[in-house]
């Protein structure tokens, strides 16, 4: 990528990290690195930011996200932005989703060879967990790597440092997520195990190299780890716990949800049992999962022809407008034909585009007014 480019998304993430909604950043600047070229003061400025946030926007500069940018490339992190082919789509389905991630491994192995994004599953539970779950925890991972599914998980003690070593024990790929920069000195203990996640995974961190961990810097974190799952796999969880928001995370971005039953009269496993109890999936063996998402997967049976119901069919047209160009209207075309599809469905169609092709044809027809995105779907609004 251009430096200057790189640059500029830098200085995007340092000001909005903490801003709910990028919907209007995108809706009026469909390259959103060119809101700099913009006065502070612009109508286009005014109407995608309070004036708090548009001060911290033109607070920062080029020297600040210079060194950074230095910083990284002098210890090996690399910078993936949101328009960088690496950069995990199923983090688009978060409102916030960061606008830079800073990585060391491969941040691409959650796609497969074409871009797409593979089955993978997030894996949390306490850090105190009790010999039975991290063994199980172990396991689990284990026979998921085994199966080419990804194991997500945020590195700290415990439950999450049994899942990325039983993932990485058998063989497969792991990914861990930070709550804390990259070249910061937390968990120093378990440095070694984030070396070896980078040698096939990757860890990922949205926080700038050296920020440190914190009270607040955890649930965000949850967030990034609930979004890369499939679904998130909850081992053993108390009451009050970290995975909780994660589950919580999971079920709002409508994610699955899966949780190990525990003993019920036990505080340590009481968050596990709510989470059945309000609905989750109860598993017993990392085949339950993988059982799930085949048969999820599978395609439905035909209906026989006598007992399939009329349906009209629809022209796969477009009314002109004449402020798309050809590819977007073969995408609001499609789109509308199929009521809504997601991001993976149109790659599929349309081999010919590429993956930074689509998603910009789709960010460009959402600031048109063509589109709308809904928990990573597509559906046309006229």
């Amino acid at each position: 990528m251009n430096p200057d480019r790189t640059l500029r998304w830098l200085r995007l993430h340092a000001a909005l990290r903490d801003t709910p909604d990028r919907d209007a950043l995108f809706n009026w600047f469909p390259d959103p690195t060119e809101v700099f070229d913009f006065d502070p003061d612009s109508p286009e400025v005014v109407s995608c930011f309070d004036a708090p946030t548009a001060a911290r926007l033109f607070e920062t500069t080029d020297g600040r996200a210079s060194e950074i940018a230095e910083t990284c490339g002098r210890e090996g992190v690399a910078i993936v932005t949101a328009e960088d082919p690496l950069y995990p789509e199923a983090l688009r389905d978060l409102k916030d989703f960061p606008l830079v991630l800073f990585a060391r491994g491969d941040p691409g192995c959650l796609a497969d060879e074409n871009g797409r994004r593979k089955l993978a599953l997030s894996v949390v539970g306490s850090r105190n967990a009790s010999p039975r779950s991290l063994a199980l925890t172990s396991e689990f991972c284990g026979d998921l790597a085994r199966e080419d599914i990804p194991v997500v998980s945020g590195g700290a003690l415990g439950v999450d440092s049994a899942a990325h070593m039983g993932a990485l024990e058998a063989g497969g790929v792991t990914v861990c997520v930070l709550g804390s920069g990259m070249l910061s000195n937390y968990l120093m203990d378990n440095e070694p195990l984030r070396r070896r996640i980078a040698e096939d995974g990757a860890v990922l961190t949205e926080l700038f190299p050296r920020e440190p961990a914190s009270r607040l810097t955890f649930p965000r974190r949850n967030r990034l780890i609930a979004a890369l799952g499939a679904g998130t796999l909850v081992m053993e969880a108390a009451s009050r716990s970290g995975s909780l928001i994660t589950a919580r995370w999971a079920a709002s971005l409508g994610r699955d949800l899966f949780a190990v039953a525990g003993d019920r009269n036990a505080e340590y496993c009481s968050g596990t049992n709510r989470l059945l109890a309000d609905g989750a999936r109860a598993v017993f063996y990392a085949s339950d999962i993988i059982g799930f998402y085949e048969k999820k997967s599978a395609p439905a049976r035909p209906v026989p022809e006598r007992a399939r119901p009329a349906v009209p069919k629809r022209k796969p047209a477009v009314r002109a407008l004449p402020d798309l160009d050809a590819d977007e209207k073969a995408l609001v075309a499609f789109i509308l034909v199929n009521d809504g599809c997601d991001k993976d469905t149109i790659l599929d169609s349309f081999p010919e585009l590429s993956v930074p092709r689509v998603v910009k044809i789709l960010l460009s027809l959402e600031s048109k007014g063509a589109v709308r995105s809904d928990c990573g779907r597509y559906y046309v609004k006229w």
